[in-house]
């Protein structure tokens, strides 16, 4: 596979290692308020990918279930969040970019739950903004 599709991330003390090979299925900004919370930033990036397409060379993530049918996989060293599961999407797993190597890579294609918006935040891009989200689920 060419390098350029193959990624490389780990949370902050590098305990969890990930190995994302092949294209993401989505890279998309979330407005919503569970993610604002889980990471504590205004907004986020997620980078989604099958879960076929990723490998933990060194020590899996730990797993909380912020809400029914949602896990939010973090390392249990340092506490840095890893990304998130839904069950109705799945074989999927969403990363928070900046847990990626080189998350200049990976710029969102459009913004998900807007109607959860902070309303002092504005990204100014023409990218399709959707109320809820942007991915439908089963």
């Amino acid at each position: 596979m060419p390098e350029q599709h193959q990624h490389i991330g780990r949370c902050l003390c590098g305990a969890v290692e990930l190995r994302l090979s092949g294209l993401p299925i989505s890279i998309t900004y979330c407005h919503c308020e569970s993610c604002r919370r889980a990471t504590g930033g205004p907004v986020t990036v997620l980078v989604g990918y099958e879960l076929a397409q990723v490998a933990y060379p060194a020590e899996e993530p730990r797993h909380f279930q912020s809400s029914p049918g949602i896990d939010r996989p973090f390392c249990r060293h340092c506490g840095s969040r890893i990304g998130y599961t839904d069950a109705r999407l799945a074989g999927r797993i969403y990363f928070h970019v900046g847990v990626l190597d080189h998350p200049e890579r990976f710029a969102p294609t459009c913004h998900a739950l807007e109607a959860e918006r902070l309303s002092w935040l504005h990204i100014d891009d023409t990218l399709p903004r959707f109320d809820g989200f942007s991915v439908s689920r089963d």
